[in-house]
């Protein structure tokens, strides 16, 4: 087989990009991220997309790619195209519609299997060296025969499991495999059911079933015989069942019982927490009552201690003071009244004074001008000496004024008033334990105001006192509270009790959560069971009834028991000779497994030595002491092995497919060898050797290398991506 083109479209990657491969060696050069390893696993991919599904991509690495390749196989030329992992195309040269060999829609629901696409193949004549390539060799050992992936991406890859190379290699053409096919076949374990062994065990699934219905028949017949005890037997097996189930009903509806007695109290506890929660919020609502009130009297003790333990007789002295504060208040406002009243008479008359002075002196000065008036000098003095009169009688009776106003008898009366009323409050404060003396009218207005207030503030607080004292209860009810908060707590206590109890008869029936929920649900299912069991009473009953109708109806026919153990017998002598040919067939299958074997054996340490002398050229035998004998065997077994680092894992695997040239067969053209970044972790000595040792086995296989660089001018064509 060879790769001879492949046109590849993928936006970001790959533009209609046309690569042509030689036939040898091909270099595929790119730099990181350009899509080498893309490439290298887009080709096997498409090589095998008619057999399957995809070997090394998922289904996201196809969106939007589109590849069409070119492959040699023998005398034939095929173009495989697939386009964004939706369709599959197979032509027999050009693309064109008579070229067209297959045609196949990919997409969720659409997608065709593999047996009728390998159908196809087989019943068109110019796809028989594919329909022969995918009959010959599955999947995983495709992708070990013609992949080598890179160092980096071992992990998981299809492509280092080898296990499946071992049909591959023993499974040839020869009449050998033919003939132990055949066998398989006829056992059942094959996939061809076509020949003579095929329709050999054909004819024994067909008398084996002839058999069976032929015992079938028989005991149909004996069943005839004894139908009528078996409708006395079936009779007494419903009535049974039906006495069972009245029994399972009682038991059910017992627990029903029990269950709803359950929800019952549940139902009960929950009245009672409600009831507990209102009593114990009154008892605490009281007990947080008596808090404040002891709090309220020590804030009241502590603030207005001059208050505490006041006598009837001290109340009444507060009264008094507080009548006799409203009198000197009065009386001292009377008597500022009078006094002002006094001043503005006494401003009146000193304004009339003084301007009948300022009159008087004016008119003097007039007259002894002579500007008004010029008179007798006697009459001057006659005038000057009553105008001065005038004046000095007005003076006379303003000094008149004060000292009739000073020596009033309201203001000396207020003024007594005041004096007395100041007394007997300072007496009173005395008798309440105020010491207070000396003090003036306005400090004595001040103490009293302050002093009513603190008082009207102890008054208050006192009145919140009496009123928290006439809410709260009296001992009897807090201890009727206390005894009723009891009752109901032991009321519960005893339900719990009753619940608990009730649930131990339910044993392991009972709901786990112990909550009101979980036992409505279990009364529900029980119910639920009770209706079940009641309907398939009621069909047994119907039952019944038909069963007493058949046996009433009940008739015998004659039998044909004679004749149908005559032709069993010989059913079961032709049976045992197919058996008997079976088991030879058996022991020949199991020669064959052995002999298939030991040929495996023969080629698998045929491979693994050739692989070790391409590790030791690779290497130069620099490992040739820490390899243990059966490393290359246990690689080529399928099975791993562990502790080494990924590049000497990288060279086991990748001298093991150079060595698996020499080894295969049945193909005029050997499989392409697609390896990728096969350079990695390699000096310019090991390059050099790799570099040889593929240059010897591109004279049997074609072999394409993707690598981040030309490794060496003028080896092989190089393609540049």
């Amino acid at each position: 087989m060879l790769i001879r083109q492949c046109n590849i479209s993928k936006p970001g990657l790959f533009d209609n990009r046309v690569l042509e491969f030689d036939e040898k060696i091909t270099v595929v050069v790119g730099r990181n991220n350009s899509g080498k390893t893309l490439l290298s696993r887009v080709l096997i991919d498409v090589m095998y997309a008619a057999h399957g599904d995809g070997l090394l991509l998922d289904e996201k690495a196809w969106e939007n790619l589109y590849l069409e390749l070119v492959v040699n196989a023998g005398q034939s030329e095929y173009r495989i195209v697939k386009n964004n992992g939706k369709s599959l195309a197979i032509y027999s040269g050009n693309c064109q519609p008579d070229d067209t060999i297959i045609l196949v829609d990919l997409r969720e629901g659409n997608a065709e299997s593999s047996a009728s696409i390998m159908a196809r193949l087989r019943s068109d004549f110019r796809a028989q060296w594919l329909y022969r390539f995918y009959s010959r060799i599955d999947g995983q050992a495709f992708c070990g025969l013609s992949y080598m992936p890179s160092a980096f991406d071992y992990d998981g890859s299809p492509a280092v499991f080898l296990s499946g190379l071992r049909s591959f290699f023993v499974e040839d053409d020869l009449e050998f495999c033919a003939l132990r096919s055949r066998i398989k076949n006829f056992l059942g374990e094959g996939n061809n059911r076509e020949g003579f062994a095929g329709d050999a065990e054909n004819e024994l699934m067909k008398l084996e079933r002839e058999l069976k219905e032929l015992n079938r028949r028989i005991e149909i017949i004996e069943l005839e015989y004894s139908k009528y005890e078996k409708m006395i037997r079936e009779r007494r097996n419903v009535e049974q069942s039906i006495a069972q189930k009245k029994q399972e009903i009682e038991l059910i509806a017992e627990r029903k019982k029990i269950g709803e007695r359950i929800l019952e109290n549940q139902h009960r506890i929950t009245d009672l927490d409600v009831s507990l929660k209102s009593r114990r919020h009154e008892l605490n609502e009281e007990r947080a009552a008596s808090v404040e009130i002891e709090r309220l009297e020590q804030k009241s003790a502590e603030i207005y201690p001059q208050f505490q333990g006041f006598s009837e007789l001290q109340k009444s002295n507060l009264k008094k003071i507080q009548d006799y504060y409203r009198e000197l208040r009065d009386a001292n406002e009377e008597l500022n009244e009078k006094i002002s009243l006094i001043e503005k008479r006494n401003n009146l008359l000193k304004s009339v004074v003084v301007s009948l002075a300022i009159a008087s002196l004016l008119a003097i000065i007039l007259v002894l001008s002579g500007v008004l008036l010029i008179v007798s000098p006697l009459k001057k003095s006659l005038f000057v000496t009553s105008l001065l009169g005038f004046a000095l009688l007005g003076v006379a009776l303003l000094l008149f004024f004060n000292v009739v106003a000073g020596k009033s008898r309201t203001l000396a009366d207020l003024h007594l008033k005041i004096e007395d009323l100041g007394g007997r409050i300072e007496v009173l404060l005395r008798e309440n334990n105020v010491k207070i003396s000396g003090l003036g009218m306005e400090p004595l207005y001040e103490f009293l105001l302050q002093y009513f207030e603190e008082y009207s503030e102890y008054t208050e607080l006192q009145m919140d006192i009496l009123k928290l004292k006439n809410m709260l209860r009296d001992d009897r009810d807090v201890e009727g509270l206390e005894r009723e908060i009891d009752l109901l707590s032991k009321r519960k206590d005893e339900l719990l009790g009753e619940i608990e109890k009730d649930r131990k008869m339910l044993g392991g029936d009972a709901p786990l959560d112990n909550s009101a929920t979980a036992s409505l649900e279990f009364v529900f299912s029980l119910e639920k069971k009770l209706e079940s069991l009641e309907q398939e009473i009621t069909y047994d009953s119907g039952l019944l009834a038909r069963i007493d109708e058949e046996i009433r109806a009940m008739s015998f026919h004659s039998d044909e028991k004679k004749e149908c153990l005559e032709k069993k017998k010989k059913l079961v002598r032709k049976i045992e000779e197919h058996t008997g040919k079976k088991e030879a067939m058996i022991f020949l299958l199991e020669i064959f497994n052995e002999t298939e074997q030991l040929r495996w054996q023969r080629i698998r340490e045929g491979i693994a030595r050739r692989a070790e002398e391409i590790f030791h050229e690779m290497t130069e035998k620099s490992y040739i002491t820490q390899i243990e004998s059966d490393a290359f065997d246990r690689l080529v077994d399928g099975l791993p092995i562990e502790g080494l680092h990924r590049s000497m894992i990288h060279l086991f695997h990748l001298s093991i497919k150079i060595a698996m040239t020499d080894f295969l067969i049945d193909f005029s053209q050997p499989l392409p060898l697609i390896l990728d970044d096969p350079f990695l972790f390699m000096d310019e000595v090991r390059m050099t050797r790799l570099k040889e040792i593929l240059a010897r086995i591109s004279a049997s296989r074609q072999v394409i290398i993707f690598t981040h660089g030309m490794p060496f001018d003028g080896w092989g064509k190089m393609v540049e991506i």
